[in-house]
């Protein structure tokens, strides 16, 4: 099996005032597959999904910034290297920072994902037969503090502590799941 993407996609940026931003993208995921049949030829699938992303972020006061994205995504499926995973979502994230560098965040999306096979049909991997179309609804929450230190000229230092939480709700009762992930994230910039 064969497949080529490519991803075009057209980007812009606005910033309306010193407080709010917007931004949006549109474009195209397309993919072109070619695999061997059973009887030895060669069989060409092609399926084009189109994708956007809007977005908006709110500096409140000169500490708190909130921010929303809606999108939809097409990408190749990490379960099934012939199938695409099909994403529309809204995420909303809230910032403060606070004196000596420190910084919260809290963050949540709902996502509602279905998988593509490379027929172009909608497919549920752990549904018997794996043609269910059940399309999974995916809920995340983080939460998070760190400080970022200035070391010199632009080179910077930065560590946070991090907790999210991820739920998996189906029709599917393979697709269900939760998960929490606590961890530490150490960064470098130069």
């Amino acid at each position: 099996v064969e497949q080529n993407y490519l991803n075009p996609t057209l980007g812009v940026a606005y910033t309306y005032d010193s407080k709010l931003s917007l931004f949006g993208s549109i474009g195209a995921d397309i993919r072109r597959t070619t695999s061997t049949t059973e009887t030895g030829g060669e069989e060409e699938f092609t399926e084009t999904a189109p994708t956007f992303e809007l977005g908006a972020s709110w500096q409140v006061d000169k500490t708190t910034t909130l921010g929303v994205i809606i999108y939809r995504r097409t990408l190749a499926s990490a379960l099934q290297g012939q199938s695409s995973s099909d994403s529309t979502g809204i995420s909303v994230t809230a910032s403060k920072a606070f004196p000596r560098g420190f910084v919260t965040s809290i963050d949540y999306s709902l996502e509602n994902s279905s998988y593509t096979d490379s027929q172009g049909e909608e497919s549920d991997l752990g549904a018997e037969g794996g043609i269910s179309g059940t399309p999974e609804f995916f809920h995340r929450f983080g939460a998070s503090i760190g400080r970022q230190k200035q070391l010199r000229g632009t080179m910077s230092l930065s560590a946070s502590l991090f907790y999210q939480y991820n739920l998996s709700e189906s029709d599917n009762p393979l697709d269900e799941f939760d998960q929490s992930v606590v961890g530490l994230r150490l960064g470098l910039d130069f």
